[in-house]
């Protein structure tokens, strides 16, 4: 009697499945300035209307394209696309290809792409999938971005806050905060050393506030 009724539940799931299995996935995401050029969304983050962004499947071992389609971010700064069929033999990921903001333009090279999984194989049974948010970088930082980078500092206490000092093409980011800061003593990471894997840049920063 069990495996009959078993047997019963199999069968009356199995159109079910089929039915999941074909649908699209739906890919969903949103694409920032980042004003203070630090690398991460703050409270002055925007989000930007009508940056183009794309997904690229390429075969886990040649590398070759197998599957592309683009899309565009709505007045939130969001987008939703369609992907069809399972990929999965295949690395997926959604990248920035442009933004309309003139001062907003360059892609940051640690938020350009997020992967994202578009198989069932995993066990997966949404077909709603999200993306990392994805940045531009604004040409320079707005003037309040130091104080604002004091403020998350006050909110963590200021312990031992150490943060990674950078200059990009005469630009220095808000994240370059030794003089602007004052009264708090930088200095570099000793996990920040050559020949070292270095960890995304969101999390050195909480590194630093943590240490």
């Amino acid at each position: 009697m069990a495996r009959l009724f078993l047997l019963f539940a199999l069968v009356a799931l199995l159109p079910v499945e089929l039915v999941n299995a074909s649908d699209p996935f739906h890919i969903r995401g949103r694409v920032y300035c980042d004003t203070c050029r630090c690398g991460f969304e703050t409270s002055a983050t925007p989000y930007i209307q009508g940056a183009r962004v794309r997904i690229e499947c390429k075969d886990r071992n040649s590398l070759n394209l197998k599957y592309s389609v683009d899309g565009e971010t709505d007045s939130t700064g969001t987008y939703n696309i369609h992907v069809d069929g399972d990929h999965q033999d295949q690395i997926c990921y959604v990248k920035l290809i442009s933004s309309p903001l003139a001062d907003c333009k360059t892609a940051d090279p640690g938020r350009a792409r997020s992967q994202v999984i578009l198989t069932r194989s995993n066990g997966a049974v949404s077909n709603l999938h999200f993306a990392n948010a994805l940045g531009f970088l604004k040409n320079r930082p707005l003037a309040f971005c130091p104080e604002l980078l004091k403020k998350l500092v006050s909110l963590k206490r200021r312990r031992a806050l150490r943060l990674v000092t950078s200059e990009q093409n005469g630009v220095v980011d808000c994240c370059d905060v030794k003089v602007r800061l004052g009264e708090v003593r930088l200095s570099p990471l000793n996990l920040l050393q050559k020949n070292k894997p270095q960890p995304p840049l969101l999390l050195q920063f909480i590194l630093r506030f943590a240490l």
